[in-house]
């Protein structure tokens, strides 16, 4: 459902792989998604590094996202390669970690969290590319 309504109000979707999925089931969401005409419009994001390199695997220059909270170098080295952007908690960030990115051509996408207190407790995120 969220992908047709995603595509009816021409929305770029950011879908998060949370299991470790295996390529034949990657294939499968992949192929779910293009059936419905919608893949140049969908962001895969994952924590599981191994899932986005499956859906580089069968899809070379689909938008992907690592989602991380703590960066090292390692992790520019491993996107740089795979040609992936970064997902990352704000704190992560300064703007020398930023820099890195940018001179390796990767777009970041940091996370805010937010909490407001009124009754309840209500928690939301907001996502920044730069």
């Amino acid at each position: 459902d969220y992908i047709s309504i995603c595509k009816k109000y021409n929305k770029h979707s950011v879908l998060e792989l949370k299991s470790d999925f295996t390529e034949d089931e990657i294939k499968k969401i992949v192929s779910t998604i293009k059936s419905q005409g919608s893949l140049e419009n969908v962001t895969f994001i994952s924590f599981n590094y191994e899932n986005l390199k499956r859906i580089r695997k069968i899809l070379p220059t689909q938008s992907v996202q690592y989602l991380f909270t703590q960066f090292t170098d390692e992790i520019i080295q491993n996107v740089t390669q795979d040609k992936m952007d970064v997902d990352v908690l704000f704190k992560a960030l300064d703007k020398e970690i930023i820099d890195k990115l940018h001179e390796k051509g990767i777009k970041i996408n940091f996370i805010i969290l937010c909490f407001l207190r009124k009754r309840s407790q209500i928690f939301f995120t907001i996502h920044i590319i730069i």
